[in-house]
C-alpha cells in the first residue's frame, strides 16, 4: 500500500505531542502520522488501520526517512561480551519485499487460512488481559480454520501444539513484519542480530523533538508578531531555520 508523505509541520508535531501525552499506542500515533501526513481524500486514517504489520513497519521506516533529519541511531549491547553498540542506520535500507509465505496451510488434521496481521488486530489484541489472549485475539482475527469434515472451527479451539505452528506461520507470513539488523560486535566480533520496532523508535524521536515546537513558536513570535496558526503551518524545516537564525541575530 503506497502512502504519499508531504513535509511535517508543527501543528503536525504538535498534534503527535498531545496524542502521546494522552498515552495513545505506538500503532496508534503511527495511524495519526500517517493521517497527518498521508493522502488527502478523507480516507487515510481508516487506510492507515488496515495496513498489515510489514506495510505498518515500511511506512514507520518511509515517514522517518522523510519527515526526520540524518541517520536513525539504534543502541543496543553485545550479548556476549557487553560491548554497547550505538549504529546509524539508513532507514530505507531496511525495506525489504516479497512474500513470506502460503496464505493456506495444512497443520495437523486441520486446514487454515491466513491473511496478515492488520494494525487494526494488534491494536484491538492491545486491550486484551493477557498476553495468550492477545494471541488469540490476533489469531482469531487472521485465521480461519477447517477440520478434517470440512467443519469450521475457531481458531481459539484448535489445539495448542496447532495453535503454535499457526502463530509462528502468521508471524513469517511477511518478511517486513518483523525488522531484523545483523552486524558484528567490534569487540569481540560475535555475530549479533537485533529486533528493531521502527514505530517505537519513530515515536520516541518525534515525541524528543516535539518537545522544541513550543519553545520555537514562542521565540518566532515574540521577535515577529507572527501568529501562533502562521507559525505552526510553516514546514518543519523553515519553522526551524528561523528560530536557528534568530538564535544567531
Amino acid at each position: 500500500m503506497a502512502i504519499a508523505i508531504r513535509a511535517l509541520t508543527g501543528e503536525d508535531e504538535a498534534g503527535f505531542a498531545e496524542e502521546a501525552a494522552r498515552g495513545t499506542p505506538v500503532l496508534g500515533l503511527l495511524a495519526f502520522l500517517a493521517d497527518r501526513l498521508g493522502a488527502t481524500d478523507g480516507s487515510h486514517g481508516d487506510a492507515a488501520a488496515s495496513l498489515t504489520a510489514g506495510e505498518a513497519q515500511a511506512l514507520a521506516l518511509r515517514l522517518r526517512a522523510a519527515v526526520l533529519d540524518g541517520p536513525m541511531r539504534v543502541a543496543f549491547s553485545c550479548t556476549m561480551c557487553g560491548e554497547k553498540l550505538d549504529l546509524a542506520l539508513d532507514p530505507l535500507s531496511l525495506l525489504v519485499s516479497g512474500e513470506g509465505g502460503s496464505r493456506t496451510r495444512t497443520i495437523g488434521a486441520f486446514r487454515l487460512t491466513f491473511q496478515p496481521i492488520a494494525v487494526a488486530d494488534i491494536l484491538a489484541a492491545g486491550a486484551a488481559a493477557t498476553p495468550r489472549e492477545a494471541a488469540l485475539t490476533v489469531l482469531d482475527r487472521c485465521v480461519s480454520a477447517t477440520d478434517a469434515q470440512d467443519a469450521a472451527i475457531a481458531p481459539s479451539d484448535l489445539p495448542e501444539d496447532v495453535l503454535e505452528e499457526a502463530a509462528a506461520h502468521l508471524l513469517a507470513l511477511e518478511p517486513q513484519a518483523e525488522t531484523v539488523i545483523a552486524c558484528a560486535c567490534p569487540t569481540c566480533n560475535a555475530a549479533l542480530e537485533a529486533v528493531l520496532d521502527p514505530a517505537q523508535i519513530l515515536a520516541a524521536e518525534l515525541s524528543a523533538q516535539a518537545r522544541g515546537v513550543y519553545a520555537e513558536v514562542l521565540a518566532i513570535a515574540s521577535r515577529t508578531g507572527w501568529s501562533e496558526q502562521a507559525i505552526l503551518s510553516m514546514p518543519r524545516l523553515r519553522r526551524r531555520g528561523y528560530a536557528a537564525a534568530l538564535v544567531g541575530a
